[in-house]
């Protein structure tokens, strides 16, 4: 699979990987940058760019705005630093029962 900037169509890499949200994880580790536009757009998914001015310029384009979804996310975000400490929390708890065993 080719992977291009959906902005610019510049090539980006090419990857044996099929599963997108896979192919995304390598675009990162790349230095690339993939979002996954599904709770913004019915049209796109899966969006791969060079940089951050590409993905600007084409969520200004073709990402419509939806200030509900954003607030719930940025809302989201907030719990996450709670939510990583108690799932470290319960994973220690794991490893110590299965220790034990």
């Amino acid at each position: 699979m080719n992977v291009v900037c959906n902005e610019c169509g510049k090539f980006l890499f090419e990857t044996k990987q099929i599963n997108l949200g896979g192919v995304g994880f390598e675009a990162q580790q790349k230095g690339f940058v993939y979002k996954n536009a599904v709770l913004f757009s019915d049209k796109y998914r899966s969006l791969f760019f060079c940089n951050h001015e590409c993905r600007k310029a084409f969520y200004d384009k073709n990402i419509p705005k939806n200030e509900k979804v954003s607030a719930a996310l940025e809302d989201l975000k907030k719990d996450i630093p709670e939510m990583a400490k108690d799932v470290s929390k319960k994973m220690a708890n794991l490893v110590n029962a299965l220790n034990k065993k």
